[in-house]
């Protein structure tokens, strides 16, 4: 009983795989970019005679080490450009995409 079923099963699926065959264009993908690496981040760097106490601490198999400091003299952020506002043609193409 569940050998004809599967059987005319896999019959039916042949023939509805059959008549829904189309061929289609391969996709052609572009070679691999490489992407540099992110450049190491700005490290504080602290002399050693600015260092208060130094606290080494291990937890679960890491090493941290906690130092406090002289407070350091450190260079202000720029300040975050001006947000832009948009324009009404482009609020009204938001509006009509989420319509």
């Amino acid at each position: 009983m569940k050998k004809s079923f599967l059987i005319s099963l896999l019959l039916a699926a042949y023939l509805h795989a059959e008549n829904e065959a189309t061929l289609i264009d391969p996709i052609v993908k572009s070679p691999l970019q490489t992407v540099p690496p992110f450049p190491e981040p700005n490290r504080l760097e602290v002399p050693p005679e600015d260092i208060i106490s130094s606290k080494v601490v291990i937890r679960d198999g890491q090493k941290f080490t906690i130092q406090e400091i002289e407070p350091q003299e450190i260079t202000p952020l720029p300040a975050p450009p001006p947000p832009q506002l948009a324009t009404p043609e482009q609020q009204a193409a938001r509006a009509a995409h989420r319509a």
